[in-house]
């Protein structure tokens, strides 16, 4: 039963104001499932970006706005949000305080960024 200490928890930071941190994942142990914590401080968006396969976003403080399309979708502290699949969406912290969340998805997990699409490093 692999267990993964803070200790071995990889952060990913390219993004300014975004943390990323791998929990689990194949290359942690987990054969099916991936989960990562994310950051985002208040203001800050991802990139928009697509999904194969849908990723949930349980909210541990602050809130996020998700849009996809003309729609946007809002959750807070206690609640979570469901990004769906094939629909090109951003996410973003309106503030004033940063948004965390614990994100799960499929290990197989992959996204697409300007065109490109790659496993996630967080979920590999």
């Amino acid at each position: 039963m692999p267990v993964v200490h803070p200790s071995a928890t990889v952060r990913f930071g390219d993004i300014e104001g975004t943390e990323i941190v791998g929990l689990a994942s194949p290359s942690r142990g987990s054969a099916e499932l991936s989960a990562w914590r994310l950051r985002l401080e208040a203001g800050v968006s991802s990139p928009a970006h697509a999904l194969d396969h849908e990723e949930v976003f349980v909210v541990l403080a602050g809130r996020v706005q998700m849009t996809c399309g003309a729609i946007v979708e809002e959750a807070e502290a206690g609640g979570a949000l469901i990004a769906p699949t094939g629909t090109e969406l951003v996410l973003h912290n309106p503030g004033p305080e940063p948004f965390e969340a614990i994100a799960c998805a499929p290990a197989a997990i992959r996204a697409t960024v300007a065109g490109d699409t790659f496993a996630p490093p967080w979920a590999a």
